[in-house]
C-alpha cells in the first residue's frame, strides 16, 4: 500500500473514532462528573480542555494555539523520513489525533477530554481517543527515525554519498 494512503487511512480512522467518542462523551456525561468503568482504576469524566494534550498549557492559550499551528509542519517533516510501515501509521495517528482535537477546538473553543485514569488522588490527567493516538504515532514515529533504513528517493544520485567511497573522486 502507497506510504501515503497508510498515513491518510490510518488518521482517518483517529478523526473518526475519536469524534464519535466525543460526541457520545458530551451527549452522555455531566461535566466533571465521574462515572467508573472499571473501579477507581478507569473513570469516564468529562472535561473541557482549553490546552493541548493532557492539559498542557491550558493556561497559555497563545503558545498552545503556536505549538498546534506549527505540529502539521513538523508531523509532515518526520513523517517523510520514516521508511517502516509503523512509524508512517504513526505519522497518520498524530496526524488524526492532531486534526480531531483541531476540528474540537475550531468548533467549540476547547477539547473535550473524558478518559480518566488513576486511583484515588493519584490520577493521569483526562484525555480522549486524540491524545492516545497522538502518543502511540509519536512512539511509532520515533521507532521509525531511529532503526531501518532511510526512506528512497527517485532523485537521480540520492545515496551516492551515502555509499562509502561513492561520489568520492581524485585521492
Amino acid at each position: 500500500m502507497p506510504r501515503p494512503l497508510l498515513t491518510a487511512l490510518a488518521a482517518a480512522a483517529v478523526l473518526a473514532a475519536d469524534q464519535c467518542t466525543k460526541r457520545a462523551a458530551r451527549a452522555r456525561l455531566a461535566p466533571d462528573a465521574p462515572q467508573a468503568l472499571l473501579g477507581e482504576w478507569i473513570r469516564l469524566r468529562r472535561v473541557e480542555n482549553p490546552g493541548i494534550a493532557f492539559g498542557l498549557l491550558h493556561r497559555q492559550p497563545r503558545l498552545a494555539a503556536l505549538a498546534t499551528a506549527l505540529a502539521p509542519a513538523m508531523l509532515l517533516f518526520l513523517t517523510r523520513r520514516v521508511s517502516s510501515p509503523a512509524g508512517v501509521v504513526g505519522g497518520g495517528l498524530v496526524a488524526g489525533g492532531w486534526a480531531s482535537n483541531a476540528l474540537d477546538r475550531a468548533r467549540q473553543g476547547t477539547v473535550t477530554d473524558f478518559l480518566d485514569l488513576g486511583l484515588g488522588r493519584w490520577r493521569w490527567p483526562a484525555f480522549n481517543l486524540a491524545d492516545a493516538a497522538i502518543v502511540l504515532g509519536v512512539a511509532l514515529l520515533a521507532r521509525g527515525l531511529t532503526s531501518g533504513s532511510p526512506p528512497r528517493s527517485s532523485a537521480p544520485g540520492h545515496d551516492a554519498l551515502a555509499r562509502p567511497g561513492a561520489g568520492l573522486t581524485g585521492r
